[in-house]
């Protein structure tokens, strides 16, 4: 109805590939040549005891051990995820894996005595056999699209000419498309546009594990490449390592930057980036986007993810129990509209209502104690601790990360601010788009 023709590609190198998930053949790296390839960092994140772990994030592809007897290969644990790590002794752990038959050494698993404990956070740096190029992902996004939009009469001549080009991308891939933003891959080979315009959904201001040696595309968790300043589209000072950099400094022409719609809930706000989209690393004062280009909603009251009716009681993603049932609100009828308005700006020029969200000027940006202590005086409500909310510090991965090489574990240092939207007597957040139910 509208004129709209859908495209999908598999761009994660880590993908189990099968009749339902796309994935990526990359090109690998030759390392050969290097005395020292460097570590990489595997994060375990059990919800269940277990013994065994696959040497990925979650379900993915592993990168596997390039020597199982390794003794310089650690093990490390946190209480939670700002906590302050411990080595494991190495003689308590090794690779390998349970079976039936007992425990057999493996190059794609790590086994600990005693087993993994549930809500602790691991982290294994080891050296890996290992080397895919992830960023050729984003180089296949470009490509691929600007393929369509310019010259899809080659081999699709049926599908007749595109005018535009729309990005779509949720979490994960919202972050993709940020990083894409970052790295200036909006303009092809040729000099041209390739997106028109960019919807990053629930992305917050990071981007990801996209584009760096040994990076795994679907961690989203561990301190590293994809939680590093900048945060902001504009060019903006780094307090703590005086760094200036912003994620559109690589498309300052006008002919290069798309239109980009942000939408973001309340979890990506509460995980500690969300902010950092539009305002100052320190959270002092609200940073304006260019309005010519850029709108940045939230959708109060949200989670990460749509919610729906009836409400749920079973287990979240892998097999994470909350404390309290689900959210049920379905914020899908926001998200139709920012797309159709995204549209109807690139198409026709129709300027899309102003960006809303947390501000400090107007008092609706707030710290996270501020919510809290309204929330601890609602009935039978169990507020976290607050020393244990996420935050993103600054951080230092070695000498050699500006060339995507870094040093495990990541020295952390000060917290950047962390706002979130102020709430009402009833706990009700006050700040950005309100849904009437």
């Amino acid at each position: 109805e509208r004129g709209l023709t859908v495209a999908s590609i598999g761009w994660q190198w880590d993908v189990y590939q099968s009749d339902v998930l796309m994935g990526l053949n990359p090109p690998s790296a030759d390392l050969s040549g290097e005395s020292n390839a460097g570590q990489t960092v595997v994060e375990i994140r059990p919800n269940e005891m277990a013994t065994t772990w696959l040497l990925a994030d979650r379900v993915h592809k592993p990168l596997k051990a390039k020597n199982i007897s390794n003794p310089d290969a650690t093990l490390y644990v946190k209480d939670f995820e700002d906590g302050e790590e411990t080595a494991i002794p190495r003689e308590n752990w090794k690779f390998a894996k349970e079976t039936p038959v007992g425990v057999i050494p493996s190059e794609e698993h790590i086994y600990l005595n005693g087993g993994f404990e549930p809500g602790k956070c691991y982290q294994v740096v080891y050296e890996t056999t290992e080397s895919p190029i992830a960023g050729s992902g984003l180089i296949a996004l470009r490509d691929v699209t600007s393929f369509l939009k310019y010259e899809s009469e080659q081999l699709l001549p049926d599908l007749g000419d595109f005018n535009h080009a729309i990005g779509y991308g949720v979490s994960q891939t919202g972050r993709m498309l940020r990083h894409f933003l970052y790295l200036g891959l909006n303009v092809d080979e040729s000099g041209r546009k390739v997106f028109d315009g960019l919807l990053p959904h629930v992305a917050g201001g990071r981007v990801g594990a996209f584009n760096h040696r040994f990076a795994q595309p679907s961690n989203q968790s561990y301190p590293s490449f994809g939680h590093q300043f900048p945060f902001h589209d504009e060019e903006l000072k780094d307090p703590f390592t005086e760094k200036s950099d912003g994620l559109l400094k690589k498309l300052a022409d006008d002919h290069s930057r798309p239109k980009v719609m942000y939408t973001n809930s309340s979890a990506e706000y509460w995980r500690g980036d969300g902010s950092l989209m539009h305002t100052d690393p320190s959270g002092l004062n609200d940073i304006e986007h260019a309005a010519e280009f850029v709108r940045v909603y939230h959708f109060a009251g949200t989670q990460h993810g749509a919610g729906t009716l009836p409400q749920s009681n079973e287990p979240g993603a892998e097999g994470a129990f909350p404390l309290f049932a689900p959210n049920i609100i379905d914020y899908s009828p926001l998200l139709r509209a920012a797309f159709v308005n995204l549209q109807k700006w690139i198409t026709n020029e129709i300027e899309p209502p102003d960006s809303k969200h947390p501000r400090i000027d107007d008092g609706t940006a707030v710290e996270r104690d501020d919510v809290l202590n309204v929330f601890d005086q609602l009935p039978e409500q169990v507020t976290p601790d607050r020393s244990k909310l996420w935050v993103i510090r600054a951080m230092d991965l070695g000498g050699r990360s500006e060339n995507g090489v870094g040093i495990y574990p990541t020295k952390e240092y000060e917290r950047y601010a962390c706002l979130v939207s102020s709430v009402d007597m009833d706990g009700n957040e006050l700040s950005g788009i309100r849904l009437p139910d």
